[in-house]
């Protein structure tokens, strides 16, 4: 999840947008918890990234906590 989580970083800090913003976009897109601080990669998702990541992530949450420390440590 890791690797997917960083490329999208890497892709929305390109893209000149902020972590609260990117965070946001990912809870759109994805499925969120009602408190806004985790969300659930959807299955759609998982079999978009299946190839380029190399593992199914249907199913695996993402706490705001675990995006911000991405967010810190992502290259781009």
């Amino acid at each position: 999840m890791t690797r997917w989580l960083r490329g999208v970083i890497r892709e929305m800090r390109r893209a000149g947008y902020g972590q609260a913003e990117t965070w946001r976009r990912l809870c759109l897109l994805e499925e969120a918890a009602d408190d806004g601080l985790s969300l659930t990669v959807t299955p759609e998702t998982a079999d978009e990234v299946w190839r380029d990541v190399g593992a199914d992530l249907a199913g695996e949450r993402i706490t705001w906590a675990s995006f911000r420390s991405a967010w810190r440590r992502a290259n781009f």
